[in-house]
């Protein structure tokens, strides 16, 4: 566990640090938050599917859990459609033509 937290922290600290100032940087930088986003996802459903785990939180560290999670998701969300309404001249370039089968969860 303690790895883990170290990990994390480190990560969390890099992102910090980081200071783009080009567009490659940039788009350098955001690929390493959109990891770091996805990795903390990925151990939130792990975690998330351990019943037994689960089971020793109360109501309200779980609501906690739940109003963080939602609120967060909805930003992301909003972002999202931002971006994508804002930039679609742009994004609708490389998406797939309407109809066409796309991988589950992605946007592209």
């Amino acid at each position: 566990m303690i790895a883990l937290v170290n990990e994390l922290s480190k990560m969390k600290e890099d992102l910090e640090r980081l200071q783009p100032n080009d567009r490659m940087s940039l788009l350098v930088s955001i690929n390493r938050a959109v990891n770091a986003i996805a990795m903390s996802a990925g151990g939130w459903q792990q975690f998330l599917s351990d019943a037994i785990t689960l089971e020793k939180f109360d109501k309200a560290v779980l609501t906690s859990f739940y109003d963080y999670f939602r609120q967060e998701a909805i930003r992301q969300l909003e972002f999202d459609v931002k971006v994508l309404t804002e930039y679609a001249n742009i994004i609708g370039e490389t998406l797939p033509p309407q109809g066409t089968q796309r991988p589950r969860g992605a946007y592209v």
